[in-house]
């Protein structure tokens, strides 16, 4: 009797490095019977565009004001490109952002709720975005 793999028994976590690229793998199965019997399968994989943003973080007093990294990669040029960003209702308030790339013209922030923020970025001509120590900036409650 045959048995199907569970969809997480291959999860891809490509890299950067594989954005917009074709990686190769094998499969190899077999079973413990006697005579023991195996097959191996080729097959290719397409990684498609590859978008990363990352939230450093820091340490602030009550009232105080600071600031994180908030790198943000691509692969390919975007348009537009927005995230939301959850925190702890009443930790935070005031998010800016600054220091932000010369490719992108604005930048909005909105709370949605007691616990989630939206941040809309417009970019010029769509650009490729590999902007590192950019920062959000927020006050501490």
């Amino acid at each position: 009797m045959g048995r199907a793999l569970a969809p997480e028994c291959l999860l891809l976590d490509p890299s950067r490095d594989q954005a917009s690229s074709t990686n190769q793998i094998s499969m190899l199965v077999s079973d413990d019977g006697k005579p023991s019997l195996s097959a191996t399968q080729a097959f290719g994989v397409r990684v498609g565009d590859y978008l990363e943003i990352g939230l450093g973080s820091a340490v602030m007093r009550v009232a105080e004001s600071g600031a994180v990294p908030l790198p943000l990669y691509a692969s390919a040029a975007s348009r537009d490109p927005h995230f939301t960003l959850k925190i702890q209702p009443g930790d935070l308030r005031d998010l800016v952002l600054s220091d932000l790339s010369a490719a992108i013209e604005a930048v909005a922030v909105q709370s949605v709720d007691t616990e989630t923020w939206l941040f809309s970025f417009t970019n010029g001509p769509a650009v490729r975005h590999r902007v590192a120590g950019r920062s959000l900036s927020a006050l501490n409650s």
